[in-house]
């Protein structure tokens, strides 16, 4: 249940929401780990693995809603991060 508070005619809604991720670099070039997030609705958890050095990097991450389904919530997540340096 979201929490509000009213401040000066203005409406805050407060949203919870946390990120969590460890990794272990194989080599240079590889590294796998995992990751977990999620808000007070819904929790996710699954594995991840980067590749890069330096200022070129991509990291390709799963994740599985843990416990009941949600209506509009996915039960499985898939992101692509890429890292470019400028």
């Amino acid at each position: 249940m979201e929490q509000s508070t009213r401040v000066d005619n203005w409406c805050y809604v407060g949203c919870t929401r946390f990120g969590l991720s460890c990794g272990y670099a194989i080599n240079d070039l590889l590294g796998l780990g995992v990751e977990a997030n999620g808000s007070e609705n819904d929790h996710y958890f699954g594995p991840v693995i980067s590749h890069g050095k330096g200022w070129y990097w991509v990291t390709l991450g799963s994740a599985f809603n843990l416990g009941s389904v949600k209506e509009s919530k996915p039960d499985f997540q898939m992101r692509l991060l890429m890292g470019i340096g400028l």
